[in-house]
Formats: structure tokens, C-alpha cells, sequence
């Protein structure tokens, strides 16, 4: 697949007690052609964040608190791309997605996704896969575990993220849809099933769902975090 001559992307990462995954998500796209830069958006200063930032010469920026909203704008405020692409440590991250959004880079669109992949937490419901899609595409809501994307321009005009800790996603992919055409590229992106081995797929795939009905309904974000998340530390 081609790559522009010209690094086009920055991948901005928020980091709330993610500071062990850090590695294994940047090692394997550290130093691809089209990537400009790499930022870590850090709430959380001893998880060693800024220390592996530091090793493998990547911009740091210290957020004063957990609000991936606010961690997103800073970490855009910081990048230099012309393609923002905002991914969470805990979800797979190859060549081939920054291949394919650079290859995508000349098409007319706002910003957009990755596809999403059923994985061996669901793995009957893979044949849900392309409704997935056309899904994404036409009038559903983005997640931040797709790995949003947008151009720089649209992310200013838009203000950036939301301010809010959570279900800043949903919230961004909605004004989003407004801007211009919403792009789903391939290869799906693959989350990290920790949670759903944890507390058991169903049990956390009900519990998101429930606790996205209720951001729907007009409930106060910030009270969803604490709940969601039940203290200071993500776990």
C-alpha cells in the first residue's frame, strides 16, 4: 500500500494508568514514513509514562487530571500532523493502519475510523462485522477504541474534544458527522479483551451499553466516570 513522502500523521495516545502498554503500542510504528510525530497526553505520573516517552523520543505532555476529553486537545494542541489520529494504549496499533490512512489521505473526507473487529470475545458474533460497518459509516456512533481520525483544520474548527472524561468520543464523532464525510478504513482495529476476561464479555458488553444509554438520556459525564471507573485509577 503507498505512503506519502511527507509524514502527514500524528498519533496522539491519552494515558491514564496505561504506562506499562506504552511500549508495546509505539515499538512496532515508531519511525514509519508518514508518521510526523507521537504524543502521550499523561494523567497519571507514576505509572512511568514520562520515563518511557523519554526512552523512545516521543513528546510528553503532563494533563493535570483524568479527563480524556482534555487529555485529547492537549495532546492535539502538541502535534504537528496534518492528520490527527487519536488511539487508545490498550488497542492494537500496526504499519498497515498508518499505511492505510496515509493512502487515504488525498480522498475527501472530515475525519472517520478504523473498522471494528469482533474478536475472541465474541467470536460468534464476527458475522456482525460488515453490519458493523455500514453502521459506522452512515449513522452510528464512533468509539474511541476505533481509533478516531480527523484533519487538523476540522479538529480546530470544531474546538477539539469536548471537555468531559468520558464518552468524549461519542460526543466528537456526532459533531463529526456534521463536518464532512466519515471515512472507515481497514485493517479493524483490536482491543485489548482485559476488561471483558475480567468481569466476562456479556456482563461488560451490557454494562457499556448501559452506561452509553444514560450519556444519551442528558446524564452528567463526569458523574458517569467515577462511576464507571469506581476510583482514582483506571483498573
Amino acid at each position: 500500500m503507498p505512503v506519502s513522502s511527507k509524514p502527514l500523521i500524528s498519533l496522539v495516545i491519552p494515558c491514564w494508568g496505561d504506562g506499562p502498554l506504552l511500549e508495546k503500542v509505539i515499538r512496532p510504528v515508531l519511525g514509519h514514513p508518514a508518521l510526523c510525530d507521537i504524543v502521550i497526553a499523561d494523567a497519571d505520573r507514576e505509572n512511568g509514562a514520562r520515563r518511557i516517552s523519554e526512552q523512545m523520543g516521543v513528546i510528553h505532555v503532563s494533563c493535570p487530571r483524568p479527563n480524556r476529553g482534555e487529555q485529547m486537545n492537549l495532546g492535539g494542541q502538541a502535534a504537528q500532523g496534518d492528520l490527527l489520529l487519536f488511539h487508545h494504549a490498550d488497542s492494537q496499533l500496526d504499519p498497515a493502519h498508518l499505511n492505510s490512512l496515509s493512502a487515504a489521505a488525498s480522498e475527501d473526507w472530515a475525519g472517520g475510523a478504523f473498522c471494528r473487529k469482533f474478536d475472541r470475545r465474541h467470536p460468534h458474533l464476527r458475522f456482525l462485522e460488515r453490519l458493523e460497518l455500514f453502521r459506522s459509516t452512515h449513522f452510528g456512533p464512533i468509539f474511541g477504541d476505533q481509533s478516531i481520525f480527523v484533519r487538523r483544520g476540522v479538529f480546530r474548527k470544531m474546538g477539539g474534544y469536548a471537555d468531559i472524561p468520558l464518552m468524549e468520543d461519542m460526543e466528537f464523532a456526532g459533531r463529526l458527522r456534521r463536518e464532512g464525510r466519515i471515512r472507515m478504513l481497514q485493517p479493524p482495529i483490536e482491543t485489548s479483551a482485559r476488561r471483558s476476561e475480567r468481569d466476562g464479555a456479556w456482563l461488560t458488553t451490557m454494562r457499556n451499553a448501559w452506561f452509553i444509554m444514560l450519556f444519551l438520556c442528558g446524564a452528567d459525564p463526569h458523574k458517569l466516570h467515577a462511576r464507571y471507573y469506581g476510583r482514582a485509577n483506571k483498573s
